[in-house]
């Protein structure tokens, strides 16, 4: 559905979120479909002509921060919701700048395992594999299905 209709993808994609915040696998095609239907909002183009122009790109980064003031606003609103914090941790990415939240999300539910595999990834990226390796013994544990 996404790449046919970005917006009714869209529409789906954060009725799943409302339903189960912690089915956090929804996020990153929710955040998708909205770069997607930014980005085809500006060029006029259907999605599978997309070329990533600078302006489809700066309407994909805009629709990024209309993302996160409306995960943050979410993450206030339910502070014990560890789904929004990964989230607003997907918005920023594997970055140093993600971790703080993949932390309170694992705070809260420490069983999150996505979260995990983003702060291995991170702890990678920033060269850190004993802090990696940290994080993949704590996964390990928290997840029942090992």
């Amino acid at each position: 559905m996404a790449a046919e209709d970005p917006s009714a993808a869209a529409v789906m994609f954060r009725k799943s979120i409302d339903l189960d915040p912690c089915y956090v696998d929804v996020y990153r095609r929710y955040f998708a479909a909205r770069a997607e239907k930014a980005a085809v909002a500006v060029s006029g183009k259907p999605p599978a002509l997309l070329q990533w122009s600078p302006a489809e790109l700066a309407a994909s980064r805009h629709e990024r921060d209309e993302l996160k003031r409306e995960f943050r606003q979410l993450a206030a609103a339910h502070p014990r919701e560890p789904g929004y914090q990964y989230a607003l941790g997907q918005l920023e990415g594997e970055s140093p700048s993600g971790v703080p939240y993949y932390e309170r999300a694992i705070a809260l539910d420490p069983t999150l395992v996505p979260a995990y595999h983003c702060l291995m990834n991170a702890a990678i990226m920033a060269g850190d594999a004993k802090r990696a390796l940290q994080y993949a013994e704590q996964c390990a544990a928290s997840d029942s299905t090992n």
